[in-house]
């Protein structure tokens, strides 16, 4: 269950080709109409397929087949391909890979009508060749490696932001984002146990209030998105009518392509168990949800079968809708005009220097300097210090690059020369000063005993001076030739000024990766402790690499530097290099919290401020007194070489007032006198973190809302200016469990830097003076959501209503006789019902009657509230109502009186008994009842 501590990381799927943001013109739009009518029902099911390449090859893997090609792209009309090449033993090009471009859509075009290439990558991919990640745009190479949290601002900002990942330059240019069990990102960590693929446990007020945000930031960018193989609250992800209907294509308003993660829909029936068999998770997904486009992988016939074999008249318009987008996202990537071409080979030859250059810039940004005792780093290159480098992954540019990387789970670490050509560990990259280096493995990624390389032995024994040969040859000195590796490690520490231990985890991706606790194989602990002991005055620096925080337990006692690298990379040794030498000063902060217990306490850092551990303070009972659980670092923790030094925070206001009639929700600015007092240049992250008094939901402990990254030389100082929005302060409130509101009174402090704590010391300079929020008494979140709606679906001009006149209805039943304390006017429930009906896609004004004949008429009774308490409406009230339209239904309601009044009288009217129009009459007296006839 602990490895959910980890679960503030989260990760981008990277998936299909460019995007093009422009909308598809008139003429496109016909020619896509055209296009579905040409391709029928068949060739519209076909377009929603996506096949593993690894299905197309020859057997040994080398190449593709063009038969399996005629069959799946010609015949079944195959609509996509996808994933890197993972069979057999040839390492691809990327010329190998420009050809099979090449004859995958020369058999589309003559058999079909396009057909989008995907490549899914988290990490790294194998689709380049040995190590070459970067792509180009506009003519230039660009990498951009990024590390995010879980939290909407970073989000939002990454989503904003440059990113050229990774993918060869004939293959993506833009960014896919993965929907992870409701969301790219967000609720996939949050399982109940931790595990990969585990049901994802999220009350549905968390989900809006910390998982929705930052899709809200980035859904209107993208144009495509891929739904995770997960399930929330037991509904899965994939058949899932509330997350892909109401609130991906409803509420967040994608009108993209939507794919399955891999082999999803028929993990329905053999994974989830929610269908009884392949036909029914097929059935199951097109009535359930929105997918456009399955992953099937290597089931084409299972898949396309299955479809064919729906009811058409039923699934007709489901199934053209999902094509239609396919189509659309084709026609965005000019995939329907396009040709591939073979170009020079000159790319095989991997990354350009210019390419290494910035990848290695972005590698060292990454690398987070966590602790740092007695400023022991950086170290003087060019002193003649004696280097010992030892543990699991100081001799590995695999385990600096984990899972993902060329193969699924990582590539085997005694074939790394295969597959990289660039790069150096951690043992390399330290030899490039004046250090006397040695190497010894201690232990291996599994804590185990391990067996020094016999040519670094070879190559050390002959860098030994005379006297040390002379002392090994007659048995004097340390004989480390035998015995464990962590004895050997031990012995050959007691002689070192300088011990750099590497330790970390191996590599894994998703469900391989699995653990039940977080901490590091007893090994590796064990090695570290044995250094300490062995050398007690030599100064240790730790590195940690790994793709999630795994305890340090006493590593950070014995240390007196901790580097963590996470997975920074084959270019991670020069990066390291790069900070223990001083040639770069570190900059990297913790995208996450760093646990140091397995309990989940403190984790993430905008855990509820009531999630408190305890202490023994001595009292009556042994855990007596209630304190913020301990973690190992903060979020946003980072050390530099550079002396950081924050003036006194101000604000520009202390109260920030709503009004609903603004254009936009007032700022609240934040500055900061920054100044770098150190000796040497460097970049610090400026954080503000919000710290709510209270809230009428329980509010976080602290909450990031803005950082800025600056740069200053020493001596410098700038002034940092950071705003946060009212509309940020919004929380999902306690009466609804997915709208956002204010609330009058809440107050709260702004903090400035990762360490700030503004609730054990409100007086500290760097927290601001209370700041108050005051949206007045009348206000009301639940009215203020239903006339949002009534506005934005046009329906209030269409019945006659105002913004103002909606909410002054709605807001005036708090003042009525008979209402509850706290009401909500009309109430939520209101709210769910009209939302219902505005967000189907097929809703118009002409369908606002829905809104008073499906849901309640508060245009009848405005001053009623969900309860049906309230001061019933008059007559004079529903005229004030909507009095346009009850005039206009009282004249009709005269003339259509006047009217049969003047037919009775008309001229056809016969005194005894005769015609009158189609109505006779018979002479009336006291002696006859009148007779219709």
């Amino acid at each position: 269950m602990m490895t959910r501590l980890w679960m503030a990381v989260s990760y981008l799927g990277l998936l299909f080709s460019s995007v093009v943001s422009a909308s598809p013109s008139e003429k496109d739009s016909d020619m896509i109409e055209k296009l579905l009518e040409q391709l029928g029902w068949e060739g519209q099911i076909g377009q929603m397929a996506q096949i593993d390449v690894n299905v197309l090859l020859s057997p040994d893997g080398s190449q593709l087949q063009q038969d399996l090609l005629d069959h799946y792209i010609g015949e079944l009309g195959v609509g996509s391909v996808l994933n890197n090449v993972g069979k057999g033993e040839k390492i691809w090009k990327i010329s190998d890979f420009r050809a099979a471009s090449v004859q995958i859509q020369q058999t589309a075009k003559k058999s079909s009508i396009g057909l989008e290439l995907g490549a899914q990558l988290v990490s790294g991919i194998r689709n380049v060749w040995r190590g070459s990640s970067c792509c180009r745009r506009n003519g230039k190479r660009s990498c951009r490696w990024n590390s995010i949290a879980r939290n909407e601002l970073i989000t939002g900002t990454f989503s904003r932001g440059s990113l050229c990942q990774a993918l060869g330059r004939w293959l993506v240019t833009a960014i896919m984002i993965t929907l992870t069990s409701l969301c790219p990102i967000n609720s996939y960590p949050m399982s109940r146990d931790g595990h990969d693929r585990a049901p994802s446990w999220i009350p549905l007020r968390h989900l809006y209030q910390y998982f929705v945000p930052p899709w809200k930031q980035v859904v209107g960018k993208v144009d495509t998105v891929m739904e995770s193989y997960t399930e929330i609250d037991g509904v899965p992800n994939v058949a899932n009518r509330y997350t892909l209907n109401r609130l991906l294509r409803q509420q967040l308003g994608f009108k993209g392509m939507l794919v399955t993660d891999y082999h999803e829909i028929f993990n329905l029936f053999g994974w989830h168990h929610t269908a009884k068999n392949r036909t029914d998770a097929i059935k199951q997904t097109m009535e359930e949800g929105s997918v456009d486009m399955s992953m099937i992988a290597t089931d084409a016939e299972d898949f396309i079968n299955g479809m064919e074999a729906l009811d058409e008249s039923q699934f007709h318009s489901r199934i053209e809708a999902s094509a239609r987008r396919v189509l659309e996202l084709k026609q965005k990537l000019n995939m329907f005009e396009e040709a591939f071409f073979m170009e020079s080979q000159s790319d095989d030859h991997g990354p350009t220097d210019e390419d290494l250059a910035e990848a290695l810039r972005v590698t060292t940004e990454s690398i987070i300097l966590a602790q740092n005792n007695d400023a022991v780093l950086p170290l003087d290159p060019s002193a003649p210090l004696k280097v010992l480098v030892t543990g699991p992954t100081s001799r590995s540019r695999v385990f600096q690059s984990g899972g993902w990387t060329y193969e699924w789970q990582g590539i085997d670490s005694d074939e790394e020369d295969k597959w990289f050509t660039y790069g150096s560990t951690v043992y390399d990259a330290m030899k490039s000063g004046n250090w006397e280096v040695t190497y010894k493995c201690g232990v291996d990624i599994m804590g185990q005993d391990c067996e020094d390389d016999k040519d670094t032995e070879s190559q050390q024994d002959s860098d030994k001076g005379v006297v040390d040969k002379l002392e090994g040859w007659v048995g004097l000195g340390d004989d480390d030739s035998s015995g464990l590796g962590i004895e050997r490690a031990m012995i050959q520490a007691k002689t070192m000024d300088v011990i750099i231990v590497c330790i970390g985890e191996e590599n894994y991706a998703e469900k391989p990766g699995d653990i039940r606790s977080l901490k590091l194989p007893t090994g590796q602990y064990d090695l570290v402790a044995g250094l300490r002991q062995a050398a007690p005055d030599a100064k240790i620096v730790a590195i940690y690499f790994g793709g999630r925080p795994r305890l340090l337990g006493e590593v950070s006692k014995y240390a007196d530097a901790v580097l963590l690298g996470f997975l920074a990379g084959p270019l991670a040794g020069d990066a390291l290099w790069n900070i223990v030498s001083g040639a770069s000063n570190p900059s990297g902060k913790l995208p996450i919290t760093y646990p140091k217990y397995e309990d989940g306490g403190g984790i993430p850092y905008l855990h509820a401020i009531s999630d408190k551990c305890t202490a023994d303070t001595g009292g009556p009972l042994p855990h007596w007194e209630y304190i913020p659980c301990e973690v190992e670092w903060r979020f946003g923790h980072g050390h530099s070489y550079s002396t950081f030094e924050y003036g006194r925070i101000s604000a520009n206001t202390q109260r920030l007032f709503f009004n609903r009639q603004a254009a936009e929700a007032p700022v609240l600015s934040i500055s900061v006198t920054v100044s770098n007092k150190g000796s040497m240049a460097g970049s610090d992250a400026v954080m503000i973190f919000s710290f709510d008094e209270f809230r009428a939901t329980t509010p976080e402990y602290k909450r990031l809302r803005g950082f800025k990254k600056i740069w200053l030389e020493p001596g410098d100082s700038t002034n940092v200016t950071l705003t946060v929005s009212l509309d940020d302060l919004r929380f999902v409130g306690p009466h609804d469990s997915s709208h956002y509101i204010l609330q009058d009174g809440m107050t709260f402090q702004i903090g400035v830097g990762a360490h700030t704590d503004c609730r054990t010391d409100s007086n500290d300079v760097h927290c601001t003076d209370p700041i108050t929020v005051d949206t007045g008494s009348e206000y009301v979140g639940a009215c203020e959501a239903a006339c949002s709606i009534w506005t934005k679906s046009g329906c209030d001009t269409h019945a006659g209503m105002t913004a103002d006149s909606c909410w002054d209805m709605c807001t005036s039943i708090q003042n009525a006789d008979g209402v509850s304390l706290n009401n909500d006017g009309w109430g939520w429930n209101y709210v769910a019902c009209i939302e219902s009906i505005v967000f189907e896609d097929s809703f118009e004004v002409g369908s606002c009657w829905k809104l008073s004949s499906l849901c309640r008429d508060v245009l009848a009774t405005p001053s009623i509230d969900e309860f049906g308490n309230g001061r019933k409406p008059s007559f004079v009230d529903r005229f004030s109502i909507n009095s346009v339209a009850l005039v206009l239904a009282l004249l009709s309601g005269v003339a259509s009186s006047a009217l049969i009044a003047y037919l009775m009288r008309s001229r056809k009217n016969r005194a005894n008994g005769e015609e009158f129009g189609d109505v006779q009459f018979s002479q009336v007296n006291v002696d006859h009842e009148m007779v219709l006839t």
